[in-house]
């Protein structure tokens, strides 16, 4: 059964941040993710962040904007970012789109040994 909505779940410790995506990051949610990853950089300073896309069941071009968006929010603020792999028909679309090579993609252990 194919999961529909967006469900985000945040976790802060210290200065470094994880951002847990299951379900469907698409032009109806990708607005949310956003405003997660805006309010979360408002509120104090973010070190280190990680977008968790595991349990994402599909992406379209506005959540790859929104992941996009996460990158550049890094950058800006000189923030540490991992983003753990999706599901192979997510990072499927990222392949498609050019961004496989662009983003620092790690699998669930590797991102976490991270720190």
């Amino acid at each position: 059964m194919r999961r529909t909505g967006l469900e985000l779940e945040e976790r802060r410790e210290g200065d470094r941040v994880s951002v847990r995506l299951a379900g469907m990051l698409d032009i109806g949610s990708a607005h949310r993710l956003q405003q997660t990853l805006a309010r979360l950089f408002t509120a104090g300073r973010v070190k280190g962040l990680t977008l968790d896309l595991s349990e994402l069941a599909f992406i379209d071009s506005t959540g790859l904007a929104a992941v996009v968006y996460a990158s550049k929010l890094c950058e800006r603020c000189g923030c540490d970012l991992a983003v753990i792999r999706g599901p192979d028909t997510v990072q499927q679309v990222f392949a498609l789109t050019g961004l496989l090579e662009q983003l620092p993609f790690y699998g669930a252990e590797e991102a976490q040994a991270r720190g």
